[in-house]
């Protein structure tokens, strides 16, 4: 029986990026909308894409196609928005650890 995800749930507090997760075909072992939501925290905490989607049990090139997919604008945006705030922290703290 092939059951469908609701595209309609939002960032559920896992992250502060809230979206609409990707609607796929239901798998365990997909990319189910929390996995999504983990990924896109993970992101926003280290900045990798790797380590994100490792962390979730998933591989960095199916992230990379999941972020590609035409129906991804809103997962692709809080994956940059994710990114960019990690990149704005290791700024500030390299700022931080050079001031006197």
């Amino acid at each position: 029986m092939e059951r469908k995800q609701n595209s309609e749930s939002r960032g559920n507090g896992d992250t502060a990026f809230p979206f609409t997760p990707v609607r796929l075909r239901y798998r365990d072992d997909g990319w189910t909308p929390d996995r999504q939501r983990r990924h896109v925290a993970i992101l926003a905490a280290t900045g990798h894409a790797g380590k994100a989607a490792r962390g979730v049990g998933m591989t960095e090139q199916s992230a990379a196609r999941l972020r590609r997919r035409p129906d991804a604008a809103s997962f692709r945006r809080a994956c940059e928005l994710a990114v960019a705030g990690a990149r704005r922290r290791w700024a500030m703290a390299r700022l931080a650890a050079s001031s006197p």
